[in-house]
């Protein structure tokens, strides 16, 4: 049996690349797949038949593995959807059947209300009736945890499943006579949703006096993703200076956002809407301004609590045109976002030369902020392809050192000939010539299942995903591309 096997697939646009094994496919497709999402180059239903593929190679070569990709997911990751889809999968699949590991992996994953019921309908949707027996008993755990409010929230009432039907179909035992009465009440159609923002301004008209209630609901529960959604119309009725500044305190602590499981690069998504923002008044403009210093800040406390690297490092972030499309059908935020905010953060943190490319490829200088950088990441205007071996040839030609070269990429890189490895042979060369101990780290940010560089070479590493958590992947990576080792050391069930 052959190792160093040659490049064997042709990626979309005809770039040489590879087949990794199927513990690293299925770790590439899920850190980035919020499920049944378009991608540039798939359509939904194509991405995620490739996924439920790739799911079923995992689990014949390493089913702990994958119960234990499913919960890192969640709980490191901040996946909703894809570990709920790998929990469906677990509990519909012989290999885990009396293993009692689907119901220990639900009751990790299933910590939203919204998630009880996504489950039943992927269970429904895919595999039928009747529901299995560890599902059954994760989903009754699960619904056993939540409030009134979670749960009147969360009722999805013009669903097609509906949460009362959790209830319904799985006889959960309440943990007191309260959440009897609120069982009870959901199902009878009476539990009414009455504290979300949401609810309050379909009720109440948006005022200044129903946004301050609002905002008091923000800062009593710590609600970091609401705040980051609601910073224009909170500004917008400039609400109470001093409430405003509790909200601001909550934002700018890292470790809410840590807890709140949002994904850093909302911070930057906040901070492009109040830079677009038009303001009528000196308290909404100095309000603004507060709002968009507190982001600053927050992200530039959230860089020392990253892991040290030593050495010098580049980063090459793909602004092509298959990166600049969303990550879902409902966000503004595209791949090519999150690549210039994280190779922001990089350069914010380490030693670092950036230099973003498509067809061309230009140097990125450093702004005074995190934020900044991005900005110039997005402005940098270098075209559509992905030749990803132009600002790499550059660095070889100059012979300029560099202990790590980050991609963040959707992994399509190709060259101006059909079938070229440019790329490869650019990186190849690099190491016989001036470091041959250089890491190359690939982002990927997009998991479409394949690589472009040898997967057995251990100085090739791929990870993937949207949360800053991945950064603590790459320092447990540096000796190599052990992923399976180190998700199994991390996660235990």
């Amino acid at each position: 049996m052959k190792f160093n096997s040659k490049a064997e697939l042709l990626n979309f646009e005809g770039g040489r690349s590879y087949r990794p094994r199927p513990e690293l496919e299925l770790f590439l497709r899920v850190a980035s797949n919020f499920v049944r999402e378009p991608k540039f180059y798939v359509g939904a239903d194509e991405d995620l038949e490739e996924l439920l593929k790739a799911f079923e190679r995992a689990i014949k070569a390493n089913p702990e593995f994958v119960a234990k990709l499913i919960v890192y997911a969640r709980e490191e990751l901040f996946l909703r959807s894809l570990p709920t889809l790998g929990t469906i999968i677990l509990a519909n699949h012989g290999t885990y059947k009396g293993t009692g590991i689907p119901r220990k992996v639900g009751e990790r994953v299933l910590t939203r209300p919204d998630m009880l019921t996504e489950a039943l309908a992927m269970q429904f949707a895919l595999f039928g009736k009747p529901i299995p027996n560890s599902l059954k008993k994760a989903l009754r755990s699960a619904i056993t945890h939540f409030d009134s409010y979670q749960l009147a929230k969360y009722r999805c009432d013009r669903c097609q499943v509906k949460l009362k039907d959790v209830i319904l179909l799985t006889h959960p035992k309440p943990r007191d006579k309260a959440q009897e009465g609120d069982f009870r009440a959901l199902i009878e159609g009476k539990l009414k949703n009455t504290r979300t923002w949401e609810a309050k301004v379909s009720t109440e008209g948006s005022t200044r006096e129903t946004w301050e209630e609002i905002l008091d609901e923000f800062i009593r529960y710590k609600q970091v993703f609401a705040l980051l959604r609601n910073l224009r119309n909170l500004i917008e009725h400039e609400v109470d200076g001093e409430k405003f500044r509790k909200a601001m305190k909550i934002l700018a602590d890292p470790k809410e956002m840590r807890r709140a499981k949002v994904y850093p690069y909302r911070y930057l998504t906040a901070y492009f809407t109040l830079k677009r923002m038009k303001v009528d008044s000196a308290t909404q403009a100095e309000m603004r301004n507060v709002a968009i210093k507190v982001l600053r800040e927050a992200l530039e406390k959230s860089t020392a609590m990253l892991p040290d690297f030593k050495g010098r490092n580049l980063v090459l972030v793909d602004v092509s045109g298959s990166m600049d499309f969303p990550v879902s059908r409902r966000s503004a935020v595209t791949r090519m976002m999150i690549s210039a905010f994280y190779s922001a953060i990089v350069a914010k943190k380490y030693e670092t030369a950036i230099a973003a490319f498509a067809s061309d490829y230009r140097w990125i200088p450093a702004g005074e902020s995190i934020f900044e950088t991005a900005e110039n990441v997005l402005r940098s205007n270098v075209g559509y392809a992905t030749y990803a071996y132009k600002p790499m040839a550059e660095v070889l030609r100059k012979r300029e050192h560099f202990d790590r070269v980050f991609v963040l990429t959707d992994m399509v890189v190709y060259s101006e000939d059909y079938g070229d490895d440019a790329f490869q042979r650019t990186v190849r060369r690099y190491r016989k010539t001036v470091n041959p101990e250089m890491r190359l780290i690939t982002w990927d940010l997009a998991g479409y299942g394949q690589v472009y560089l040898e997967e057995h070479d251990v100085r090739n590493v791929y990870i993937g995903g949207f949360t800053e958590k991945v950064f603590d992947l790459v320092k447990h990576l540096e000796k190599g591309n052990r992923i399976v080792e180190v998700i199994n050391e991390r996660v235990s069930i």
